[in-house]
């Protein structure tokens, strides 16, 4: 499993659904068999296809440090439209500071996000 565009409500913790949403390419290698019952999968691009919407939490991992102004533009609309209020995104990636596009990474979290927080493992 790649983690690359997943999007993943959190609420496994107390019994609830979690949705696992990859690329069609990669979830047609999954072996449903070894997920627990409750998860769903979903194969799609978060890009250009419904991911639905009423989700408690979103985990993104390692893609969108590699998206371009526009993409990461969508992928926030997404984000705001899928979570529920009070919803978390949780952006899992290689930034730093250093990186291309860090800088306007914390644009759109501070645009879309308020009360958005960037932090480093070590925090």
């Amino acid at each position: 499993m790649s983690g690359h565009r997943a999007l993943r409500s959190p609420t496994s913790v107390c019994g609830g659904e979690v949705v696992l949403c990859d690329l069609p390419e990669v979830t047609s290698h999954w072996d449903l068999d070894q997920f627990p019952l409750n998860v769903v999968p979903l194969a799609g691009d978060i890009l250009c296809d419904d991911v639905g919407c009423g989700y408690d939490g979103a985990l993104l991992c390692r893609f969108v440090e590699s998206l371009g102004s526009e993409d990461l533009q969508c992928v926030f609309a997404k984000l705001r439209w899928a979570l529920n209020p009070g919803g978390q995104a949780i952006l899992l990636g290689y930034f730093t500071p250093q990186s291309s596009g860090y800088a306007l990474f914390g644009l759109y979290l501070a645009l879309s996000c308020p009360g958005g927080v960037c932090t480093g493992f070590q925090n």
